[in-house]
């Protein structure tokens, strides 16, 4: 019963601290964000400690002292270090997950690389995921353009939107493609500029035009990333020239909202 009591505690804690890593990866690395990763972590690293994985609690030691240096400004907060910290706590779930319920939360060494195997299917599987969602919003987002051209423009067509082209913008960067998410970063800008009638009528048709092409690419890129998880980078120069159309010139290594500029 203790085992047990244990382990729906360590299932809970590791589920809020999933949440926050991903805040983390889709919105931004704040104090807050900090400070509650590391108290989650704690829990978690001392729980695994009484257990004895020991394995574990070196990895969550070590996230504990990176999140440290992060919250005393003693290092700049990365993205690639925030998507390593989400690949850990997989791992770390799988030690403990796999042991869950047998009754000895002795860690087994000869089982590392199985577990770590079962780390990264789970990493997989979730990546899968978020390619069919993104896929998914981007049809909904391509269907909705539509009916806004069909009806003269008309922007109550277009209510909501932004929390579509928000997602797969989202799902870009969970999925580690910068390129890609810069680019539907400059169309979720332009989609909300559209909403707020801030670009001027006579515009509509050409820049029309040019979001859907961006679109487009962006569908057939990860149609390609979702069968080999790679993709042709020479499509996304499409989709580039198409952002110039819209105003926005340089993006590719634009991810944050605040960096664009509203068009004129």
């Amino acid at each position: 019963e203790t085992v047990d009591s244990m382990a729906r505690e360590l299932r809970l804690e590791m589920g809020q601290a999933k949440r926050v890593v991903e805040y983390m990866v889709t919105q931004a690395v704040t104090d807050k964000a900090i400070s509650t990763l590391a108290a989650r972590l704690k829990k978690i690293a001392d729980a695994v400690r009484i257990a004895g994985l020991m394995e574990s609690y070196d990895l969550l030691w070590e996230m504990l002292q990176t999140l440290k240096r992060w919250h005393d400004r003693q290092e700049q907060p990365g993205r690639q270090q925030v998507l390593s910290m989400a690949d850990t706590l997989l791992f770390i779930e799988s030690r403990f997950s796999e042991i869950d319920g047998i009754g000895d939360w002795q860690e087994a060494p000869e089982q590392s690389e199985q577990l770590f195997m079962v780390s990264r299917r789970q990493l997989l599987d979730a990546q899968s995921i978020v390619v069919k969602e993104s896929l998914s919003n981007l049809k909904h987002i391509k269907t909705v353009i539509g009916v806004y051209i069909e009806n003269a423009f008309d922007e109550a067509r277009l209510e909501n939107l932004n929390l579509f082209t928000y997602q797969v913008w989202g799902g870009l960067v969970m999925l580690d493609l910068a390129r890609p998410a810069a680019i539907m970063n400059a169309a979720d800008h332009f989609v909300r500029q559209l909403i707020a009638e801030k670009v001027a009528a006579s515009d509509l048709p050409r820049m029309m035009e040019a979001l859907a092409d961006v679109l487009v690419t962006l569908e057939h890129y990860l149609e390609e990333y979702e069968i080999s998880r790679k993709a042709d980078e020479s499509l996304l120069l499409i989709a580039e020239k198409s952002l110039e159309t819209l105003g926005y010139t340089g993006v590719s290594s634009v991810l944050s909202h605040d960096s664009l500029k509203e068009i004129t």
